[in-house]
């Protein structure tokens, strides 16, 4: 096997986002595009997958609660390409 060329780039970018509402929206439309349960004490922490609307991961994140309808999340979406050509 002989490999004429091959490529791999990647790049990757981390983002904090807070999220707050006045009552429980914020926790159900987290519930809506996480794969874990973000229902999460205060102070508590959780690793999910962001979902699409067919169900495909979108991005890995870490889901903080820092009070009863504020959430914090960091995540680092990957844009990853990789090109092989025999």
């Amino acid at each position: 096997l002989m490999l004429g060329s091959m490529g791999l780039s990647g790049n990757t970018l981390c983002v904090f986002m807070f999220l707050a509402s006045a009552d429980g929206e914020v926790e159900h439309f987290l519930q809506l595009l996480c794969s874990n349960d973000v229902a999460i004490p205060v102070g508590c922490s959780v690793r999910t997958l962001i979902l699409n609307k067919r169900g495909g991961i979108e991005l890995s994140c870490t889901v903080i609660r820092e009070a009863q309808n504020r959430w914090a999340s960091f995540f680092q979406p990957l844009l990853q390409e990789v090109r092989l050509k025999f």
